[in-house]
């Protein structure tokens, strides 16, 4: 629900700027609309990641391979006057990790580390290695699996910070627990999420005035098949219209506004049965871009309904629940492409540009 408000926002922000005159005095207005409800968005996507629905693409990643990838960012990410050391074992198993959600657990640890060292000089290391867990081993953690394999690849983030009670340590990943003056505490409540996602295990070790050790465990995995999914179309902006399934009006006629300011044409309903009627009726749309949750006849439904008319439809999801959490409603049966909410012109662009081989400016 908050996804489909921030969509209407968002949206609407972004047509509008897209029709203001140069230099006008309502885009500085416009464009701190879009900031705001991008943040909203990012809140609701760390409230998904503690809940452990994110947005996960899962493939085997090298994790050392995975910080040199970030490491300048990590660093720009500290305050200044910290040393950020990195200690990186090599010959590493691969893990089956979604990599865009493990840099977010880098980032959120080493940001919570540098507020544990405040202004003052200080050191955050990670580190990188193998450790086989025990039943034991798993019952000192803050969490860990039910059932797990024992081998486990860790990243370990240092500090030399201020330390924690152990109050504080058991509190650490709750969401909106924060030792920091202001905090949200949704960072650590996030990467437990991810974490717990991805069946891994958190441990942490502290001192009060000297630092802590939060080490992030995942279990080591065989080299897995890659997974690759090409789509290819003939719409072009010319072509036949794209129709726009949700039966939340203001999603609806946002999407449409998005499309057609594209130059391409449209209809839009605002239900499952509309959807399957009109396009019994007229089978010739191109795509159709289509709301997981609506009352009566879901997303789900719709799209067998569509298939059975036509199997070479082209159907794009959006929700506002995370690409895994939504796709797996389907197994695998052939969504084109998916778009979380709430999303920019720019992001249903590129969407339709590489799913539906469009050439959109």
């Amino acid at each position: 629900e908050f996804n489909n408000i921030l969509t209407g926002i968002l949206g609407n922000a972004n047509l509008a700027r897209m029709q203001l005159e140069p230099e006008s005095r309502l885009e500085s207005h416009l464009e701190q609309i879009e900031t705001s409800a991008i943040r909203a968005a990012e809140l609701c996507k760390q409230m998904l990641a503690y809940a452990g629905k994110g947005k996960y693409f899962v493939q085997p990643q090298n994790i050392n391979n995975l910080l040199r990838d970030c490491k300048q960012l990590l660093k720009l990410s500290v305050n200044k006057g910290i040393i950020v050391d990195f200690c990186l074992k090599e010959g590493l198993p691969n893990i089956s990790a979604d990599a865009t959600q493990i840099r977010q657990i880098f980032l959120n640890l080493v940001t919570n580390a540098s507020d544990a060292i405040g202004h003052r000089s200080g050191v955050i290391r990670l580190s990188t290695g193998m450790q086989r867990v025990t039943s034991h081993d798993a019952s000192t953690m803050i969490y860990s699996p039910e059932s797990f394999s024992p081998d486990f690849v860790f990243l370990e983030v240092e500090d030399n910070g201020v330390g924690l009670t152990e109050p504080a340590q058991e509190k650490l990943f709750d969401p909106f627990f924060s030792t920091k003056p202001g905090g949200r505490g949704l960072g650590l409540a996030a990467v437990l999420g991810i974490v717990r996602a991805h069946q891994g295990a958190i441990q942490v070790s502290s001192e009060l005035g000297a630092g802590t050790k939060i080490k992030i465990l995942l279990p080591a995995v065989a080299q897995i098949a890659e997974t690759s999914r090409v789509i290819a179309s003939d719409l072009d902006a010319q072509g036949d219209a794209i129709l726009v399934v949700d039966d939340e009006e203001t999603v609806a006629i946002v999407t449409v506004r998005m499309l057609e300011s594209f130059g391409l044409r449209t209809q839009m309903v605002n239900s499952g049965e509309q959807a399957v009627e009109l396009y019994r009726s007229n089978p010739e749309f191109s795509a159709v871009i289509l709301d997981l949750t609506m009352p009566r006849m879901n997303g789900v439904e719709t799209y067998h309904a569509l298939k059975e008319i036509d199997p070479a439809i082209q159907v794009l999801l959006m929700s506002g629940f995370t690409e895994q959490e939504s796709m797996q409603q389907f197994r695998n049966e052939g969504i084109s492409g998916f778009l979380q909410k709430p999303f920019t012109t720019q992001q249903l662009k590129q969407l339709l540009n590489e799913v539906l081989d469009l050439d959109l400016p």
